[in-house]
């Protein structure tokens, strides 16, 4: 029996779109939207009010604080944008659509947070040089703590609102957990002015009312770091074409070439098109004996669809490797001798 390669020489493909799977994709990403939506007014809302204020009380911190505001916001649009985008229909020229818009806006939007926590890093910093200066010329300027209080408690409300909008879309998109990291970013920055406001007001010595609020600033910085770093591993996984975190290759292909007229699996390829969205491509040798076809593509397409949560497949039967002229890499072999 000669092998099959190609439609030309009467291969057997199967070409899986995954329609349920990818409807289920498209319902997620629309709920995901809505609630981007929800944060973004309550973003803009707190974003207004504190332009206001800052007006009303001369207050330049409040506007700072309202321009990162603006900075949320356009995150927010920018993720929204991409879920339009992402909605679009396949075309010639971008034959797997335009998905991986969203996870372009995540890596946007991680990297335009690093951006801001150097910003913050360098303002604590300028901070504490111009403490430093001023204590030792006897003209301390002590921000206002009642405003800071004010501000920061009324701004952790607004942004713990938005925290549990997104919260329960963070595992449906990365580009949402994007936003999601911003939004829980301001959450500890209203978290660390109401802080700094307190202890001003209290001012239990002399000192603190001076360095509490760089030093919280320097403390927020790490622990936003610490929580994009996350985020940025799994969008380079993607960009990376790397391996779905949760497919476990070797197991995949031991539970193919368990089926009975299954020879070997080679040539596989598992990788992430949008999250919730994986692929894959396989080489599958059978046995001389197997007649049916289409019902062995059945099994594979069941086993990788139910079992692997995989939504587009393309796998090529074949007879033997001999003329086979992609890389066969059968590491699955070789991990199984070893276990």
């Amino acid at each position: 029996m000669p092998d099959e390669h190609s439609h030309s020489r009467g291969g057997s493909h199967s070409h899986e779109g995954g329609g349920l799977l990818d409807g289920h994709t498209h319902d997620l990403r629309g709920t995901s939207k809505r609630r981007l939506v929800w944060a973004m007014v309550l973003i803009v809302g707190y974003m207004v009010i504190e332009i206001v204020a800052g007006i009303v009380s001369g207050s330049l911190s409040l506007l700072a604080h309202a321009g990162h505001m603006l900075t949320d916001a356009f995150c927010i649009g920018i993720a929204l944008v991409a879920m339009h985008f992402a909605e679009k229909k396949a075309t010639k020229q971008h034959t797997y659509g335009f998905q991986r818009y969203e996870i372009m806006a995540a890596l946007a939007n991680a990297l335009l947070l690093w951006l801001l926590v150097g910003g913050i890093l360098m303002e604590a910093y300028d901070r504490i040089i111009e403490h430093g200066h001023a204590h030792d010329h006897g003209h301390d300027h002590t921000p206002d703590g009642l405003v800071m209080t004010i501000v920061g408690l009324f701004g952790f409300v607004v942004h713990f609102g938005a925290a549990v909008i997104l919260h329960k879309s963070v595992d449906h998109s990365v580009n949402v957990a994007g936003v999601y990291q911003h939004v829980r970013a301001d959450l500890l920055g209203s978290v660390a002015i109401a802080i700094s406001g307190g202890l001003i007001l209290w001012n239990p010595v002399e000192w603190l009312e001076l360095w509490v609020d760089p030093v919280l600033s320097v403390i927020l910085s790490i622990v936003i770091l610490s929580g994009t770093w996350g985020l940025l591993k799994q969008v380079f996984r993607v960009l990376l074409e790397g391996v779905p975190k949760h497919i476990d290759v070797h197991a995949l292909c031991r539970s193919i070439e368990a089926l009975p007229g299954v020879v070997v699996i080679h040539d596989i390829h598992v990788w992430t098109l949008s999250q919730g969205s994986d692929a894959l491509t396989a080489h599958v040798v059978i046995g001389e004996h197997v007649t049916d076809r289409e019902a062995m593509l059945d099994q594979l397409k069941k086993i990788i669809s139910d079992q692997y949560k995989i939504n587009h497949m393309t796998i090529q039967l074949e007879s033997s490797v001999a003329r086979c002229t992609e890389d066969h890499h059968v590491d699955n072999l070789l991990a199984l001798a070893d276990s």
